[in-house]
């Protein structure tokens, strides 16, 4: 069986896409982690406690 995909480039009517602000981006995570409850420390990075909590929830 053999299937073929045509990728169409963007058209001219398409609006280019955008990025959210740093500093929303920022608040976003912070309110994120606040919900996983892992503090930040100075020993470790933070993200891998909270997948790990997020997990095991």
């Amino acid at each position: 069986m053999s299937s073929t995909f045509t990728i169409t480039p963007p058209t001219r009517n398409c609006p280019p896409r955008r990025r959210p602000p740093e500093g929303a981006v920022d608040k976003h995570n912070r309110n994120l982690f606040a919900k996983l409850g892992p503090a930040p420390d100075e020993a470790g990075h933070r993200r891998v406690p909270a997948v790990l909590a997020r997990v095991n929830s």
